[in-house]
């Protein structure tokens, strides 16, 4: 009976296998592979770092904990200075398929380095007045440079990794790190008897050089040591207008957190953090299938294969939708998983999140539009800095009237006015018609009413009938989205 129930299960997953290919096209195969691949790889990255959490705060006292989240902020900030966001001309430069990639690989390393020696010249003059700015000791400032120069490495070697579709070795790498970090930092922890936090910064350190040295390596392997002035023109054009677009991204990130923290306390700035990570997945989740996404993107706009782009993007949209709803709809269950009842207060606040990812998926697929048109790169830093300051004023003035979770609220409708700028830059200033924003819109309204027509129906029904009506839903939604459809 065993045997004969196993037959008839393989043989239902081969025909659904079959539906699947017959429907979609090998593009789209090759999408879900390296896509599946790199948001596995971020996921579980993720994951390393939501579990560390309760161990870290085991481990460090709160200022500890305050002095290491400020340090990683820094890092992050120092990174994006220090590499001028070379890593994506880089990769830009290498799907244009010329024949000089490693004469432009070569010059933009001797760049790299002669920008890091006078950046560090001038950051060593003014390191007291940069380490009261972050209100961190001055002695962390080498392992502050440190740490944010060896992060360039994989930087500038992962997004090439990205484009040739080296999914696996990208994957690898960026696992490895992320264990050995955590590993390493929780045993040295353990054992230093004050300034604990050292652990974690010292764990970055050990791990980070020598993953810098193995990219350095591979690297300088398809480098050729012609230096060429129009190479280093091309990264210019193509980097520094993203500069202050990676600012502002990283900034609308992370400083809701930062004001809430000011106006508030740091108990809400916990809840509110919480709800932000378990929603952060579907951010996770898109910002893998980008990376698989967008060398086939470049591929097709450069031989104006307009139709396959907006197939593919549609269906990109049904995935993110997909799960987006799905984090909704279970957010009581995955809240109650993750945390104990003290943080649940929370629990309202990830619907909202979720709903403002979604409105930065679409931002995120116009701007690859910007990215395309090189010299248009500026103009989605434009569109970046306009909502950053925007959201930074509206949190101050509405989080001490209506609390923290205003943030919430604040941010979601940050990320809806960038979905309309970067459509509209796309649209009128780029002349690109090929996607078209009613598209998306009706993909979220839809969406978004059939959650709160659930969230009205499961409200009023006992558990486990609630779960199961959500359960039944949610496969229904998928059933007819990837396969009806």
């Amino acid at each position: 009976m065993t045997t004969t129930n196993n037959i008839m299960i393989e043989k239902g997953i081969h025909k659904l296998k079959q539906i699947f290919l017959r429907k979609y096209d090998r593009e789209f195969i090759v999408f879900l592979k390296h896509g599946s691949r790199y948001t596995t790889a971020r996921f579980f990255v993720s994951a390393i770092s939501f579990i560390a959490i309760p161990i870290y705060t085991r481990l460090l006292t709160p200022s500890e904990y305050g002095i290491l989240a400020v340090f990683n902020s820094a890092v992050g900030i120092f990174a994006i200075i220090y590499g001028l966001q070379m890593y994506g001309s880089v990769g830009r430069y290498y799907l244009e398929k010329k024949d000089d990639f490693p004469d432009f690989l070569g010059t933009n390393i001797f760049a790299l380095i002669t920008l890091i020696i006078i950046q560090g010249i001038i950051f060593w003059i003014f390191k007291a007045s940069i380490m009261n700015f972050f209100a961190l000791p001055i002695s962390l400032f080498p392992l502050l440079v440190a740490i944010s120069i060896a992060s360039l490495g994989f930087a500038i070697y992962g997004n090439l990794l990205v484009v040739k579709r080296k999914s696996s070795e990208y994957i690898s790498i960026s696992i490895m790190k992320a264990v050995l970090i955590f590993l390493i930092s929780v045993v040295i922890m353990y054992h230093l008897k004050s300034e604990r936090y050292l652990g974690r910064i010292y764990a970055q350190i050990l791990v980070t050089l020598p993953v810098f040295g193995y990219c350095i390596y591979k690297l300088l392997a398809q480098t050729s040591l012609n230096f060429k002035i129009r190479h280093l023109k091309y990264s210019i054009n193509y980097n520094i207008p993203a500069i202050p677009g990676a600012l502002s991204g990283f900034i609308l990130t992370f400083f809701d957190r930062i004001i809430i923290n000011q106006l508030t306390t740091s108990e809400k700035t916990g809840l509110y953090s919480l709800a932000y990570n378990i929603a952060m997945v579907l951010g996770v989740i898109y910002g893998g299938l980008f990376a698989a996404w967008f060398p086939t993107f470049v591929e097709d706009m450069r031989d104006q294969q307009y139709r396959k782009i907006q197939l593919l993007t549609s269906r990109f949209a049904d995935i993110i939708m997909f799960v987006a709803l799905l984090i909704a709809l279970f957010s009581n269950e995955i809240m109650h998983i993750m945390s104990p009842a003290k943080y649940h207060s929370g629990l309202h606040l990830i619907p909202i999140i979720v709903l403002g990812y979604v409105f930065l998926f679409v931002a995120n697929v116009y701007s690859f539009f910007a990215s395309y048109r090189k010299e248009k790169i500026f103009v989605m830093s434009i569109n970046l800095l306009i909502v950053v300051a925007i959201n930074i004023k509206l949190n101050y003035i509405l989080i001490p009237k209506f609390g923290y979770s205003i943030a919430a609220i604040t941010t979601a409708l940050s990320y809806f006015l960038l979905m309309f700028l970067n459509f509209f830059t796309v649209r009128y200033l780029l002349r690109e018609s090929v996607l078209h924003l009613k598209i998306y819109l009706s993909k979220i309204t839809i969406t978004f009413l059939f959650f709160i027509l659930l969230y009205g129906i499961t409200t009023f029904v006992k558990e486990p009938f609630a779960l199961s009506i959500k359960a039944i839903a949610i496969v229904v939604w998928g059933y007819i989205v990837f396969i009806k459809k």
